[in-house]
């Protein structure tokens, strides 16, 4: 990390980043036999440019994932005895809308996306990420992940926040909620400027952990395996928390400190709450989350109220 301000300085070394090509005996120490998975790694970049493949290699997962889930949630919302799930009963997204936000999931994904993942290997090599072999041990892997969203969490709250201040509220983000009831694909519709300061701040824990790790020595920099598989995570976790379904099978109903679908709803529905991404504990130190406490205290109320009047029905009638 001592050579990002330097690196920084000289425009034309950080220009030439875009045009290497890949060499396997670069990415690991001599007399290294690598393992059937590195070999596979390191042979999609031999002697290709490398900005090229891992811009492509990252979207083409981006998208998959994206879809994959996608296509797992459309599926379970066919399905009529799992309606039941839906947190905003009297809601529904009219052909119109979902096309609406199928245009402009499409438009942020090729127009946003792509150009700014394209970015990712002159940005790895800028700031001293570690694309070598060996990859990392798994407790490794995870750690990193694991702390990528931490990370992310933080600073992906306050950029939230920031976009709910009236201005920017008018200017950006009121594109993200036209949907008060959200739906999948518009975990990625929003204002251009909305998706890049996203796409930003997801790096943002890879920056830090490899800050650290320069700064200590004590471990080495972020490596670009648990990278990926943090980009993978943060394109799921964007799709579940716009469901508009509670499955009992999802996270928050596993981890109490998870967001979810049930928790970012309500911030569609009431704008001013619950601003985290994927951890709770930010709204709640902060007292964002108030509110919807306070509607689940009364939504429990109001259910035990007419299960009761239900109760009393069955037993007059009965009588």
């Amino acid at each position: 990390m001592n050579s990002v301000f330097s690196s920084l300085i000289s425009i034309g070394a950080y220009m030439e980043r875009f045009h290497t090509v890949g060499n396997a005996a670069d990415r690991m120490p001599i007399g290294y036999t690598p393992t059937w998975y590195e070999k596979s790694w390191l042979s999609i970049f031999e002697e290709r440019n490398e900005t090229l493949m891992y811009g492509f290699v990252i979207f083409i997962f981006h998208v998959s994932v994206y879809f994959l889930s996608y296509s797992v949630q459309f599926t379970f919302e066919s399905i009529p005895a799992l309606q039941k799930y839906k947190i905003q009963q009297n809601m529904h997204v009219s052909d119109k809308e979902w096309w609406t936000g199928v245009r402009r999931f499409l438009e942020n994904m090729f127009l946003i996306r792509l150009p700014t993942i394209m970015l990712f290997f002159p940005a790895v090599e800028l700031l001293n990420f570690d694309i070598s072999v060996p990859f990392p041990p798994l407790y490794v892997i995870l750690l990193q992940t694991l702390f990528f969203m931490v990370a992310d969490d933080f600073w992906h709250y306050w950029t939230h926040r920031l976009l709910h201040v009236d201005y920017l509220y008018r200017k950006i983000h009121v594109i993200h909620h036209e949907y008060s009831a959200p739906f999948g694909l518009i975990g990625d519709y929003s204002h251009p400027i909305k998706s890049t300061s996203l796409a930003l701040t997801a790096i943002s824990g890879a920056v830090m952990y490899s800050w650290l790790a320069s700064s200590t020595g004590l471990f080495k920099e972020a490596h670009v395996i648990p990278i990926v598989l943090w980009i993978g995570v943060k394109t799921f976790v964007s799709l579940e928390v716009h469901t508009g379904y509670d499955f009992p099978w999802l996270l928050n109903n596993l981890i109490p400190i998870w967001a979810g679908a049930d928790y970012h709803d309500y911030h569609h529905m009431a704008y001013g709450n619950n601003f985290a991404s994927m951890f709770r504990h930010m709204d709640f130190i902060l007292g964002t989350d108030n509110g919807y406490h306070k509607f689940k205290k009364l939504k429990k109320m109001n259910q035990e109220k007419v299960l009761k009047e239900r109760k009393d029905q069955k037993v007059k009638k009965d009588g």
